[in-house]
């Protein structure tokens, strides 16, 4: 059995978006989140993302993944349940 830890939590400003993408919000969220955990990008190896209902990416995971420069997933999926769903 592998070890697994969830850990690092990160969100962007609320309110006004600048003229930022989704994915740039996505992102600044998830660097924040990686930095709160104390990793690197280069030690992500599993992506969990919850689509946004402003785009409609095709693989929305992949896609945020691919802005962020995250390679070598052994593990991505997009949740579209408020934050609910089972993952393994």
């Amino acid at each position: 059995m592998n070890n697994v830890a969830l850990i690092g939590i990160g969100e962007t400003h609320m309110g006004n978006s600048h003229g930022l993408s989704t994915l740039e919000l996505q992102s600044q969220a998830a660097m924040a989140a990686i930095k709160d955990a104390g990793l690197t990008k280069q030690q992500i190896d599993g992506l969990i993302v919850a689509p946004s209902i402003a785009d409609n990416f095709m693989m929305p995971s992949m896609t945020l993944a691919d802005y962020m420069g995250i390679a070598n997933l052994g593990y991505s999926t997009s949740l579209a349940l408020g934050g609910i769903g089972g993952c393994a």
